[in-house]
């Protein structure tokens, strides 16, 4: 019996290799390993490597949440949203299976807004992740876009990006222009640079 637990999953954990006595080794979907009690894993007692314990204050948080999710539906095949992450070859990238590397990446996530991957194509990274309203995540979904910059046309921003030396987000303020708040809180909107902008193919 203990031969067919190999494979199977518990909360966070995938049961990995069995030990002498009564013990596994697991492996959390956030990456780390833990070696747990049989009897543990097979109740439930165990869910994860201690990763869903707050040792970082920031438990319940949005941003929090918001990379627990995105970890469950790129990499447990048990997630009901799996099938249009994971299954689809969606990854995140090997920093972030560490929330603390996120937070540092990302920091917390503002009201009202939620985690969207400028290119669709591409899975969960620093370069390829912003904060954006639901709207505009929705959007993003149902559109490619093609990025011109200085005369050559890119697929995504993050292929501008490395071709400037510039992060995907620039690229986008060149193509697109940008809102920022200035020092008395007031919204001033910056236009796209002269010879960068942006197509939407639907």
């Amino acid at each position: 019996m203990a031969n067919n637990i190999v494979g199977k999953r518990a909360g966070m954990l995938v049961a990995k290799k069995i030990l002498k006595g009564s013990r596994i080794i697991c492996l959390c979907d956030c990456g780390e390993k833990r070696t747990v009690n049989i009897g543990h894993f097979n109740t439930g007692a165990i869910k994860s490597c201690g990763c869903h314990v707050s040792r970082h204050g920031k438990r319940g948080t949005r941003a929090y949440v918001s990379w627990s999710n995105m970890i469950q539906r790129c990499r447990n095949k048990n997630n009901k949203r799996y099938k249009d992450y994971g299954s689809k070859g969606i990854t995140v990238c090997d920093r972030w299976l560490n929330f603390q590397s996120f937070y540092e990446d990302m920091g917390e996530c503002p009201d009202e807004l939620q985690i969207d991957r400028i290119d669709n194509e591409k899975g969960y990274s620093p370069e390829n992740c912003r904060w954006t309203t639901r709207k505009e995540n929705m959007s993003n979904k149902k559109r490619s876009r093609r990025y011109h910059v200085y005369g050559e046309i890119f697929k995504t921003a993050l292929d501008a990006a490395k071709k400037h030396k510039v992060s995907p987000n620039t690229i986008l303020a060149w193509c697109c222009g940008r809102d920022c708040k200035n020092r008395k809180g007031d919204t001033v909107h910056y236009s796209r640079k002269e010879g960068c902008w942006c197509t939407d193919v639907y």
